[in-house]
């Protein structure tokens, strides 16, 4: 899902959002994560109650989330960018 809103004073607003589900457990899908962003994390929160997982990474006008939950013996994977600035998004 994509959302575009175009904002007072010439700044906008864009939401992209996907979900995933995979077999993998959260553990190894965290893993994968962590490789895969290297530096770019800015903040890694574990939720132990429910074993949620989440990454964040925020740079100029773009914030990035990735958050890990077990589902169904696997492990299901959220995706949210949001962009607001007055630059179009790549």
């Amino acid at each position: 899902v994509s959302l575009d809103f175009n904002l007072p004073n010439e700044t906008n607003l864009r939401i992209a959002a996907a979900k995933f589900n995979t077999s993998d457990p959260v553990s190894k899908v965290q893993e994968f994560y962590r490789q895969q962003l290297g530096g770019e994390a800015t903040s890694f929160t574990h939720t132990n109650r429910d074993g949620k997982v989440v990454f964040e990474m925020k740079y100029g006008e773009q914030n990035k989330v990735v958050s890990l939950t077990p589902h169904d013996g696997g492990t299901r994977i959220d995706l949210v960018r949001i962009f607001h600035g007055h630059a179009e998004p790549n």
